[in-house]
């Protein structure tokens, strides 16, 4: 039976042979029901550390909808800054006109994988002597077993969610800096604890749906829909309950040493044809273990076209517009720079799937669409 492959999804394992102990060698602070409720949790951390008139957070121009979801929740302003034009990460002069006095913190994203680049987000706040925390949202990124990058003078997010890296379902994190230690427990102390929320018969049944046959059929009959972005309002901040720590300590440890010959094969595809541009030197493709391939097309008609040539193979517009755009974002709560670029890129970018559960046919496949990708007469 033809089948369609999903974007994103690691299968998840039942068992739990793995000791809690293995989850991010200590660093983590705190376990949250989900990482939108991970971030609104450090937001509303940040926030309670400084005593500002109107503190406000800054995200990229585009990003995922859960960035503004968690700031409504952790009751701060925010700013819109425009991204590069050929990747999902700040323009500085952007970002500079969107700093002042007031700003809380500044959201940087690890897209798909690939870190937005801190060092030069840092430099620009030192020229302005911003005391602006940086949270750095990895809920697209794990680290592998040799990974010993963590935040050195802020926070950084994770996420366990659907389609996540060492995906359960649900869970996020938060990794605080050491100086925020001591305030974390405070702040999240009065954060009640969710119900245990994992069953077999969820994961099985999550499991199954990603198989490409079924997958399509849930395509077919609108069981689910990949590629609509939508605003949610984030209703409540949970704690994560520790009866499934043991079973996210085991998904961790399996994704870790998980395959990855798929990401490998297509990025050393990437690297001898032009059609496909990735958004950052490939070096970096190949130091990370990526969610997904992000890649841009010379156009939208061309990338619209690409994703019809590949439409059983599980590439993905990602958010498609940028985040003021999104459906059901309150507008009236963002004070945005012009993101003439954060559009330019969201008509431009497709990604990839590089999941462990990849047929070798569709990887095939998958490399062959990238060999006739050249842009359209």
């Amino acid at each position: 039976m033809f089948g369609t492959a999903a974007p994103v999804g690691e299968s998840i394992l039942l068992s739990t042979q793995e000791p809690p102990g293995t989850l991010l060698d200590g660093h983590l602070t705190s376990y949250f029901e989900s990482g939108t409720a991970a971030l609104a949790a450090a937001i509303r951390l940040t926030r309670d550390s400084r005593q500002l008139a109107r503190p406000h957070v800054i995200i990229p121009g585009y990003c995922c909808p859960d960035l503004v979801a968690a700031c409504l929740y952790a009751d701060v302003e925010i700013r819109v800054a425009d991204t590069l034009p050929d990747a999902p990460f700040y323009c500085r002069q952007s970002l500079d006109a969107m700093l002042d006095s007031d700003t809380l913190a500044v959201i940087c994203v690890n897209f798909c994988g690939l870190h937005e680049h801190i060092e030069h987000v840092k430099e620009l706040l030192r020229a302005r002597e911003s005391k602006a925390i940086i949270i750095e949202d990895w809920a697209q990124y794990h680290p592998q077993a040799s990974d010993t990058r963590m935040p050195i003078d802020g926070l950084a997010i994770r996420s366990f969610g659907k389609g996540k890296p060492a995906s359960i379902l649900t869970a996020g994190a938060v990794i605080c800096s050491p100086n925020f230690k001591q305030q974390a427990g405070k702040s999240w102390e009065n954060f009640e604890f969710a119900p245990p929320s994992l069953s077999p018969l969820k994961i099985c049944a999550f499991n199954t749906i990603l198989t490409p046959e079924v997958y399509r059929l849930a395509l077919l009959f609108g069981v689910i829909r990949p590629g609509k972005t939508e605003f949610h309002p984030l209703k409540q901040v949970t704690r994560y309950h520790a009866a499934d720590m043991q079973l996210l300590a085991a998904n961790i440890a399996a994704w870790q040493r998980g395959p990855n010959q798929a990401q490998q094969a297509i990025v050393a595809h990437l690297e001898d044809h032009t059609g496909m541009q990735p958004i950052n030197d490939l070096s970096h493709y190949r130091q990370s273990r990526l969610l997904r391939i992000p890649v841009l097309l010379q156009d939208k008609v061309h990338r619209d076209e690409v994703l019809r040539k590949g439409a059983s193979l599980g590439l993905s517009p990602m958010y498609q517009k940028p985040i003021i755009e999104v459906a059901g974002v309150p507008t009236d709560a963002i004070t945005r720079h012009d993101c003439k670029n954060a559009a330019v890129l969201a008509d431009r970018l497709i990604t990839l799937p590089c999941h462990g559960r990849l047929r070798a046919t569709q990887i095939n496949k998958l490399l062959q669409l990238i060999s006739g990708s050249n842009a359209h007469d």
